[in-house]
């Protein structure tokens, strides 16, 4: 019993700890797809200067603005200049009409990349759609990276708990069946089904609340000593928790409605008959 109670912890915490690990590879991905996303910032160009100030007023207060750059256009040539080292003088440049820059840069986040569709319409309704440099093809792309990484954490998620549940429940099922069915043998002795029932209810919390404690506990330490630098979203030590909740209730469920109200009964010689079966013969006796 202590053994089999054993290997079934371990192998529930082992679960778990893959299943945290492959979760944290994939907010990992997402995490750097989303800086990746965040790097490339909407330009605006303005030939009328005055408007810099409207569509600056009509964004600004949007929360997944990370930060709004203005920059003149005569700066922004200097800038250029100086970079490539070209052979052009300032006197040169004040002879062209060069607009003004607007660079508009969001937040790492995913409310920040829904959000950017309604941005760079509420800058179209000021600037003309050529004057707006959405990197829109750079930035599906990297959605849409997004969104596979996404789709499959979610998928890798189900199945993980799925299968922690049917382990889980399987697990649990095997020792209280063997029970079971070795007192309707006679085969245990009244003091082993005292100590059975004793260490029943311990087994029990030591199941539902140890391996996803342990996880807990192990994720939060190495992420205080900066080992792991993505946080895990909550709702996932959430769905762990949720899962070995599950698997407690279904076994408990099973086990008083098939095995403790099951139509199996023993006869004279200890072997298990349905109740239909052993109502026949005293009919017949």
């Amino acid at each position: 019993m202590k053994l089999r109670f054993v290997l079934l912890l371990a192998l529930i915490v082992f679960m778990l700890m893959a299943w945290s690990f492959i979760k944290y590879e994939f907010e990992s991905q997402a995490k750097a797809k989303l800086e990746e996303l965040s790097a490339l910032p909407i330009h605006v160009y303005f030939v009328d200067s005055t408007m810099v100030s409207i569509v600056t007023e009509a964004i600004q207060k949007e929360p997944a603005i990370l930060s709004i750059e203005h920059e003149k256009g005569i700066d922004a040539a200097r800038k250029t200049v100086a970079d490539f080292d070209l052979p052009v003088a300032d006197a040169q440049l004040e002879d062209f009409q060069i607009p003004d820059i607007l660079t508009i840069r969001l937040k790492a986040d995913y409310k920040s990349v829904k959000a950017r569709s309604a941005i760079v319409s509420a800058i179209k309704k000021y600037i003309n759609e050529s004057d707006v440099d959405d990197q829109h093809l750079a930035w599906d792309k990297a959605v849409k990276e997004l969104n596979t990484t996404s789709t499959t954490a979610l998928h890798l998620d189900i199945m993980f708990a799925i299968l922690t549940l049917i382990i889980f429940i399987l697990g649990r099922l095997h020792g209280e069946l063997k029970f079971l069915l070795n007192k309707r043998l006679g085969t245990i002795s009244m003091v082993d089904q005292l100590v059975y029932k004793h260490h029943l209810t311990p087994h029990a919390l030591s199941l539902l609340l140890g391996p996803s404690a342990a996880i807990a506990l192990g994720y939060y330490l190495l992420k205080t000593m900066d080992v792991i630098t993505v946080s895990l979203p909550y709702y996932f030590f959430i769905l762990q928790i949720a899962v070995l909740v599950t698997g407690t209730v279904t076994t408990i469920w099973i086990i008083n409605n098939y095995f403790q109200q099951a139509i199996l009964q023993e006869d004279d010689y200890g072997i298990l008959k349905p109740k239909e079966d052993v109502a026949d013969e005293s009919e017949r006796s």
